[in-house]
């Protein structure tokens, strides 16, 4: 935002102030002079004016206050201010002359409440601690007019630097009392004054925070890991989780937890540990029914995409599920997540599964209407198309053509006689045989195929000209025969009258006496008639009526492989599978992110170690696909069991949970999953052909929305619970040289927005970035203030006093931080 300020605004009325007062308020005077042939100047003297006269603020005025009123956690770094929209309001009743420090009439004092500023209705008694913050002879320089794009406003600072843990109450009243008679205005208090009882144009109250940290000073703490952190926190096993098998000489396995290490593989080979996986596949494989006895077995996480009796491979996602105990204890943490979180996964399937009945009720309709008119077309249609065309005629009114009309509308006035009625069913009913029409009509008269054509493919020629009409329209294009023909016919006229009047009863008379008039009027119409000129009539008619048929039949045909109509009907819903007609299935696309169940219940499996991190550190992870895989997996295994059991009709092979992170997609407009479907059930050429082949592992990029595992920025700071807007991306940092910098200006590269984030408590988060986990090496990780809007801190004492509004404003500006932190990962 541009800073542009004013030290101070008044109206030009002001110019006219006098060194003079008079009842207290600055006198003026107006010079007028007065023209009335002899120039004559004289004065008109006014008063402006004063404080005194000002009994209230008007409504909406204010627009702003800092702190926010009854803010509990206000920056003892910031000053309190307040912000009118009215720029010229702060001076515009101060009672001195125009000059360059010019005090304003109103200032705002803060003091701590009940104990310095007492406000008593629209009064306010203000003690001595309270007014020797505020020496009003530096008054000049607490307001300002601030110029920003779209809107100039005057702005109050208070000069008080507060203190920590303490209740304020901030006041805005005069500065000035006007004197009595002539005698010029004081101030409202100097030093030493005990204490003063102003009027009170505005108050609010609000509370400091217990310490001096501030957005800057927190920034500043934080820091990448040093090099003995960094050790210590691989020997605790940052980012791995320990499983222990039981009755085994070598019983720890690692695994990484869904966020984990970049310099390390979410997890070592199983091969490593001799036997195990050997003795998981036994409890695995056991059937139901085993020794005779019935028998509860391991889950099978793969199962719900497989086929009945499919051997499992060799290697793979699927084998990992069976003999990695691993693998298989993070698709039980799923599995927990969906029995946990049940009704909340119904609770989306039953909506979903309601607006499945709405489809399958559409689908049924198109189908009966289909079964229908197929019927109607290959039992009534004419097999001529222009016989066809004349048996759909009246449908062309709701026929759709290219640039929005309808057919009707490209056809009707083609020709003169192809008239819409032509194509309605009016037509169609007054031209049936065997009725009064049929019985007088000449033979083919009433074939509406024969009429449609005839009218579509021929222009009709204009009727001859009667005899002597040319002769006629030529005199009458004279304007001299034209009047003489008038006269002729009112002569007639008039002679047709004497022989009427002298035959006509006597009270018939008078209605006839306008008769020559009348004749004479209309002869002159008749004859303009004549002399125009004839009215040329656009023809353009069908040049192949059979092809024009041909091709309103086939945008109507029920016969093709898939009419028109089912577009219409299906286009906007997808999921719909092959057969389109089918009774469809239940596709879910839940909208549930699992990680914040890991959250809520088992945080060490979302960062383990997490909680090792040492304040005010700055470190990059990882999200490990592998562990999301499996998570998913046994989420959706025991899901889909759940779903089925409470018969909701769902697609055989989907995968309806694959969210687990709180992500959304790269262009930012909106949530999008982390995973594929398993099967491709919607929309591959083979329905059911596998996505996440068999000899695929768990965590293949081939299985992941994106690009697989990407960069994760863990930080254990306060800066988040204090300021959870704070904005954060990254950008590039080529060699990675520094850890921390301070620039407001240096935004030159793209930014890199996250795509995930989260916590596992309020001062230990995470942010993702769509980037490989290595992009910590060469970028910055940026950290920006929240937009407070214009704040301020008090002067330095290096600044000392200022008088200045404008450059008072400047010098204590405070402006939004970036910190800039580089070394996210060694080079």
């Amino acid at each position: 935002m541009t800073e542009t300020f004013f030290a101070w605004q008044r109206s030009g009325v002001s110019a006219l102030a006098g060194p003079t007062y008079a009842e207290g308020r600055m006198q003026g005077e107006l010079v007028v002079t007065l023209d009335d042939g002899a120039a004559r100047d004289g004065s008109a003297p006014f008063l402006f004016a004063g404080p005194q006269d000002v009994l209230s603020l008007q409504a909406g005025v204010i627009v702003g206050r800092k702190p926010a009123p009854g803010t509990l956690d206000a920056e003892i770094t910031r000053v309190a201010h307040i912000e009118l929209s009215d720029p010229g309001l702060p001076w515009r009743y101060t009672p001195l002359r125009n000059q360059p420090l010019l005090r304003p009439w109103l200032v705002l004092v803060v003091g701590t409440t009940g104990q310095e500023v007492i406000v008593d209705g629209a009064t306010v008694r203000i003690l001595n601690t309270a007014l020797v913050a505020h020496p009003l002879t530096n008054s000049a320089g607490w307001a300002h007019v601030h110029a920003i794009p779209g809107a100039t406003i005057a702005r109050i600072l208070s000069p008080r630097q507060l203190a920590a843990n303490a209740s304020y109450t901030a006041v805005l009243v005069p500065a000035i009392v006007p004197g009595t008679g002539a005698n010029p205005p004081q101030v409202a208090w100097r030093d030493g004054t005990p204490e003063v009882t102003l009027p009170c144009h505005d108050h609010w109250s609000f509370r400091t925070r217990d310490d001096t940290d501030d957005f800057r000073s927190i920034a500043q703490r934080l820091e990448p890991l040093t090099t003995a952190e960094e050790e210590a926190l691989q020997s605790a096993g940052f980012g791995r989780a320990v499983v222990t098998v039981r009755g085994r000489d070598d019983p720890v396995l690692q695994l990484g937890g869904a966020l984990s290490a970049v310099d390390k593989p979410p997890s070592e080979p199983l091969s490593d540990h001799v036997g195990i996986a050997e003795e998981v596949e036994k409890l695995a494989e056991l059937s139901e029914v085993h020794g005779g006895r019935w028998v509860l077995g391991l889950p099978r996480f793969d199962e719900p995409w497989a086929a009945p009796g499919t051997p499992v491979p060799v290697s793979g996602w699927r084998r990992q599920l069976r003999v990695d105990p691993r693998h298989r204890g993070t698709a039980g943490l799923g599995a927990w997540a969906a029995i946990a979180w049940q009704e909340k996964i119904a609770a989306g399937a039953a909506q979903q599964s309601g607006e499945l009945a709405v489809l399958a009720e559409r689908v049924r309709n198109l189908s009966l209407g289909l079964h229908a008119a197929r019927r109607l077309w290959t039992r009534r249609l004419p097999a001529d198309p222009r016989a066809a065309f004349a048996v759909v005629a009246p449908m062309l009114s709701r026929l759709p053509v290219d640039g929005g009309a309808v057919a009707l509308d490209r056809l009707a006035g083609r020709t003169s006689r192809l008239v819409p009625a032509l194509f309605s069913s009016g037509a169609r009913r007054m031209l049936r045989p065997r009725n009064a029409l049929a019985r007088v009509a000449g033979p083919g008269a009433t074939s509406l195929p024969a009429l449609i054509d005839a009218a579509a493919t021929k222009c009709v020629p204009p009727p001859e000209p009667l005899p002597g009409q040319y002769e006629l329209a030529k005199a009458a294009s004279d304007p001299a025969a034209r009047e003489k023909g008038a006269n002729m016919l009112r002569q007639a006229g008039n002679a047709f009258l004497e022989v009427a009047m002298e035959a006509l009863p006597q009270d018939s008379k008078e209605s006839v006496g306008n008769l020559p008039e009348l004749l004479r009027q209309l002869s002159e119409d008749t004859l303009g008639r004549v002399a125009r000129p004839p009215v040329e009539v656009e023809c353009s008619p069908v040049a192949d009526m059979g092809a024009l048929a041909n091709s309103v039949l086939g945008g109507i045909d029920p016969m093709v492989a898939r009419p028109v109509v089912v577009g219409r009907v299906l286009d906007g819903i997808t999921g719909i599978r092959q057969p389109e007609l089918a009774p469809p299935d239940l596709a879910l696309e839940l909208n549930i992110p699992l990680w914040s169940f890991l959250q809520e219940n088992s945080p060490d499996w979302l960062l383990p170690g997490g909680g090792e991190l040492p304040i005010d550190r700055v470190h990059a992870i990882s999200t490990n696909p592998e562990f999301v895989d499996a998570f998913l997996l046994g989420a959706n295994h025991r899901a889909l069991g759940e779903l089925r059991w409470r018969n909701l009709p769902l697609v055989t092979g989907w995968t309806p949970l694959r969210r687990f992170w709180q992500r959304i997609d790269d262009d930012g407009a909106g949530p999008t999953t982390d995973v594929r479907p398993v099967l491709d059930i919607l929309t591959g050429p083979s329905p059911g052909a596998p996505i996440w082949t068999d000899t695929s592992a768990l965590g293949d990029p081939s299985h992941s929305v994106g690009i697989g595992a990407q960069l994760v920025v863990v930080l254990h700071t306060e800066l988040f619970r204090r300021y959870p807007a704070t904005i954060v991306y990254l950008m590039l940092n080529p060699g990675g040289t520094a850890t921390w910098q301070d620039d407001v200006d240096k935004i030159v590269n793209p930014r890199i927005l996250p795509n995930l984030t989260g916590s596992l408590h309020p001062e230990l988060v995470f942010f993702g970035f769509p980037l490989p986990p290595t992009a910590g090496k060469d970028h910055w990780l940026v950290l920006e203030e929240p937009p407070p809007g214009f704040r301020f801190t008090p002067p330095t004492a290096a600044q000392g006093p200022m008088t200045d509004g404008a450059a008072y404003a400047k010098a204590t500006l405070n402006k939004p931080i970036r910190a800039f932190f580089g070394k996210l990962l060694p080079q």
